[in-house]
């Protein structure tokens, strides 16, 4: 399977320090990384100048993936992550086979925390999804929306256009223990991750100094030193 990821050189140090040896631990999937040398986010931080231009980039690389291949499983995320054990079967299995709740399922997110659960229930930042034309729609209304700024970045357009939108997609959420993201913490040191996680996502971090205290305290008490 399929893994795509697109970073700039304000996160290389994310991908090369703790994305890239976590997924290569496991040999579990076929990593398709593209580096943009143009940092058009200065900062790399959320909704700083040229946030949205990235954002925008990045969304056209997940099209680009889709079209590639079609009828697949691809997974695709963000590098601010953290594999931590074997994950491939459970997300494989997530997808097909939870008929009670909905499945087989065209694209399944990490779910989304706090006051915005219920608005924005998904988290694009890692979804596992099989290739499909009306997946492809998804993402090119997600980029337009991006160059006409009409949104902050991709999750709120993400979650408006599954709501709102007769778009045909099954899709649904992935159990936030395994797929686990802690939310914004300002003692990351004491965060104590679920025994079930899988992948850790650095997400809510305020600037990647922050992300990489978060990767490497996750990393040691979790024992994986990639």
């Amino acid at each position: 399977m399929k893994l795509f990821c697109q970073y700039s050189p304000s996160h290389e140090v994310l991908f090369e320090e703790y994305f890239k040896p976590s997924v290569e631990k496991f040999r579990e999937f076929e990593l398709i990384a593209a580096f943009n040398k143009e940092q058009v986010c200065p900062t790399g931080e959320y909704n700083s100048p040229g946030w949205l231009e990235a954002m925008a980039a990045k969304v056209l690389f997940w099209q680009c993936a889709i079209t590639k291949n079609m009828g697949d499983l691809i997974v695709c995320c963000d590098v601010d992550m953290q594999f931590i054990k074997p994950c491939k079967f459970f997300l494989t299995w997530q997808m097909g086979v939870r008929q009670a709740q909905g499945g087989p399922f065209d694209i399944l997110f990490q779910k989304s925390l706090g006051k915005d659960e219920r608005q924005r229930p998904v988290c694009p930042g890692f979804f596992i999804a099989r290739c499909t034309p009306q997946l492809r729609e998804l993402f090119n209304v997600i980029e337009n929306q991006c160059y006409e700024k009409s949104i902050t970045d991709e999750q709120p357009a993400v979650n408006r256009f599954l709501k709102r939108r007769k778009h045909g997609l099954k899709w649904g959420v992935l159990p936030a223990d395994e797929i686990w993201q802690p939310g914004y913490h300002d003692q990351p040191q004491q965060l104590k991750p679920p025994t079930q996680i899988m992948v850790h996502h650095a997400n809510f971090c305020r600037g990647v100094g922050a992300k990489i205290i978060q990767l490497e305290h996750i990393k040691q008490v979790t024992n994986g030193n990639h």
